[in-house]
């Protein structure tokens, strides 16, 4: 569960679809630019400001598992600027 209180993916009026993985701080948020598009990932890198990456995939549970990847190096340290 997110830090709005929201489980899982949320679909917006315009057809596309959104999902946070994270709290403040370890934040990954997945989004679409368009529906049925390809998915993109957007990371808070502090001094740097947002940093968003094409993920290059249309598939949510693809987008779901390199998010959730991504999220357990953010929070191990890992992960600085990819």
């Amino acid at each position: 569960m997110n830090s709005k209180g929201r489980a899982g993916w949320q679909q917006r009026r315009d057809g596309t679809r959104t999902l946070s993985i994270g709290s403040h701080g370890n934040r990954v948020r997945l989004f679409q630019k368009c529906r049925n598009g390809q998915y993109y990932r957007e990371i808070w890198v502090p001094t740097y400001g947002p940093n968003r990456k094409a993920l290059l995939t249309a598939d949510r549970k693809e987008a779901e598992r390199l998010g959730r990847q991504l999220h357990a190096e953010l929070v191990l340290g890992l992960e600085h600027r990819r």
